[in-house]
């Protein structure tokens, strides 16, 4: 087996097999790397799930970063006339020597897209994540309810669908190879990104060492089911509001605007030499009112996300 193997099967993640890829990564930069530690990283990574411990990671990011500004280096050998005369034609590059620092630009990009890559999978997780909760808290409850054991309400939602579906399988792979419940649940809490998933963990911990989890589970549900309410009703009163901007803005706002430049151009009112009342009722429609309805949307798709 295999160093990377090894440590996963250490760290107990769900799958004993490593890509070619990371262990080579590993056995290249793995000494180097265990003194660097990148802002945020080793969080992300146990926050997305990704199944790899640290270390691999940052050595991957390395290695991969390494070779496509090699790849970059070598494409720009074998075509560099070429690539040079197309630069030079587009007026991008006056100075063929440039060219030879994009391996370092390149390096770069993919070292940072490597770096946040962690972060943006740990956000999509706990979106997900907050999107199941209420769902599957209350069919945990109602399966707590039929004298099910908390280790048979595991495995159950394990074979259901989601974020939370796919924490459940590493929570029952984690007590298969020996963890205990309390154990495994407190490690998913901790690999949790979201508030509301660590905190229902934490209380079914403290509950299932009471010996009554069916009582605490019906009141979690019950809380966030309430908490959906009255989101539900944040949401509605948020969105009467956006209804008044919006029939302002885009209703009210461009039907005065072309009365009073009809008026203006009746009148023989120009604003200036070059710009008449007409060109002024092509801006607003050609122009700010698909500009201005564009944000409105954004506004409205980010207060229903939320």
């Amino acid at each position: 087996m295999s160093n990377t193997n090894k440590q996963l099967l250490s760290k107990g993640l769900i799958s004993n097999r490593s890509t070619i890829l990371y262990d080579i990564s590993y056995r290249l930069f793995g000494e180097l790397v265990r003194n660097i530690e990148l802002r945020g990283l080793r969080r992300n990574l146990r926050y997305s799930a990704l199944r790899i411990t640290y270390e691999m990671y940052l050595s991957s990011m390395i290695f991969v970063s390494l070779i496509t500004s090699l790849v970059s280096l070598l494409f720009i050998i074998l075509f560099n006339e070429y690539i040079s005369e197309i630069l030079n034609r587009l007026d991008f590059i006056r100075d063929n020597t440039m060219l030879y620092v994009i391996p370092l630009y390149i390096f770069i990009i993919t070292f940072m897209f490597m770096y946040i890559y962690p972060a943006i999978l740990s956000s999509s997780r706990k979106n997900s994540i907050e999107r199941e909760i209420t769902d599957k808290v209350c069919y945990i409850a109602f399966l707590s309810t039929t004298n099910m054991t908390l280790t048979d309400i595991i495995a159950e939602i394990s074979r259901t669908k989601g974020a939370i579906a796919n924490d459940f399988k590493r929570l029952l792979y984690w007590i298969n190879i020996g963890y205990d419940i309390i154990s495994a649940l407190y490690r998913l809490s901790e690999e949790s990104p979201s508030y509301i998933y660590r905190k229902f963990l934490t209380g079914l911990i403290q509950s299932y060492k009471a010996g009554n989890i069916t009582t605490y589970l019906t009141n979690m549900a019950d809380t966030l089911m309430d908490e959906n309410r009255q989101r539900l009703i944040k949401i509605t009163e948020n969105m009467s509001i956006i209804n008044e901007m919006y029939v302002t803005i885009l209703v009210v706002f461009p039907i005065l605007s072309i009365i009073m430049f009809v008026i203006m151009g009746m009148l023989g009112f120009d604003l200036s030499n070059s710009i008449n009342s007409i060109d002024l009722m092509r801006l607003i429609v050609y122009i700010v009112l698909p500009i201005l309805g564009s944000i409105m949307l954004l506004v409205a798709d980010s207060i229903i996300k939320r």
